[in-house]
């Protein structure tokens, strides 16, 4: 229902937008030009992010049905720049996160305190996928030491978040950083890691299936290498740029 809603709104808002350029002088035409730019705004939120279909399926999804962390969409948006192919992966937390990683990077690991997300995502991930059941705090949070190794990057995104993050520190590649998902809720650890020589990048907004917005941070240590390939910008709902770009751009 909702998205037949969209599509007849979006139809009247651009009837309205033609009729604003038509004559721009109309008492009403910033009114409907207004209009015209919420409904088209409130179209790539709910149909091209598919925040509708993750609403209704209650687990977050991209348009074409493919699983993305439960994270903000700037943040996702950034994350799939990288190129993550060679890359190993920690996360506290399991599940459509942890999809994600796995048909992006060379190995994952992670761990969950749930019974049933662990069994959940077990049944759907690949070889490169090693999941980890711990639901006793020191031993949830010392997991990453049973994977052995250093991680190019460390997510925080389930319980015990502060010894988890602690832990997780000298387990970091000379080019990895740590993820802080809810970073809005958990500030005072944002805070720690600044403490300890971390840079915060934090990319608040919405997000798939809730209805408010939050914050995840990526914690960058000082001396990392930063070594990434990132993609150029593709903006979900975007203009291309060549489009708008003139001699003043």
């Amino acid at each position: 229902m909702l998205k037949r809603w969209l599509s007849l709104q979006s139809n009247r808002a651009a009837e309205g937008e033609k009729r604003h350029h038509q004559d721009e002088r109309r008492p009403d035409g910033q009114r409907d030009g207004t209009q015209a730019k919420l409904l088209t705004n409130l179209a790539i939120l709910a149909e091209q992010f598919a925040q509708r279909e993750t609403m209704e399926l209650g687990r977050p999804v991209d348009a074409d049905g493919e699983p993305i962390p439960w994270f903000t969409y700037p943040a996702i948006e950034y994350l799939k720049r990288f190129d993550l192919s060679g890359a190993r992966v920690f996360e506290y937390g399991c599940g459509q996160s942890t999809l994600f990683w796995s048909k992006r990077c060379a190995e994952v690991w992670s761990v969950d305190h749930s019974q049933k997300w662990h069994s959940d995502v077990s049944q759907r991930v690949g070889r490169n996928v090693h999941l980890l059941l711990r639901t006793q705090s020191n031993d949830y949070s010392g997991a990453i030491n049973e994977a052995g190794g250093k991680f190019d990057i460390v997510v925080v995104d389930g319980v015990f978040r502060h010894s988890c993050a602690v832990e997780a520190i000298d387990k970091l590649s000379p080019r990895g950083f740590l993820i802080l998902d809810n970073s809005d809720w958990y500030w005072e650890l944002a805070a720690t890691l600044r403490s300890r020589s971390f840079v915060e990048a934090s990319f608040s907004g919405f997000g798939p299936v809730n209805d408010y917005t939050w914050t995840t941070s990526m914690l960058i240590p000082k001396g990392c290498t930063w070594d990434w390939q990132l993609q150029p910008p593709d903006p979900v709902g975007g203009n291309p740029a060549g489009g708008l770009r003139d001699e003043w751009w």
